[in-house]
């Protein structure tokens, strides 16, 4: 089965007319899916926001991509209870050939988003 898509948030930008309402974004985070993992589309730079909203400790697995500087970095982390983590994703090493970040979370008590930079 294909991987659950999480569409990135774009920040609303600093110059809004001041009539524009709301002037924040609504931030809605997804629960990851732990049979089929998710893809994020990368158009830019992301920063990924995961937090562990369980009682126990879960793991998260971010796929890398070969880069230009022959780095290849796959990387699982574990999230603590109540915690939230993130980092920034460049295109370069982390898109796959489809343009995605792909995600593997291990349990639907963590949570995903993601902000297009």
């Amino acid at each position: 089965m294909a991987a659950t898509r999480i569409t990135p948030i774009t920040p609303n930008g600093p110059y809004l007319n001041e009539s524009t309402s709301p002037q924040m974004n609504v931030i809605t985070a997804t629960a990851a899916d732990a049979t089929n993992g998710n893809v994020i589309a990368m158009e830019y730079d992301l920063l990924l926001v995961v937090e562990n909203t369980d009682v126990g400790a879960h793991n998260f697995t971010v796929t890398s991509q070969p880069d230009p500087f022959g780095r290849v970095n796959t990387f699982t982390q574990s999230v603590a209870a109540g915690t939230v983590v993130t980092k920034k994703f460049s295109r370069v090493g982390w898109a796959d050939g489809s343009g995605d970040l792909n995600v593997l979370a291990a349990n639907v008590a963590v949570e995903i988003l993601a902000f297009a930079l």
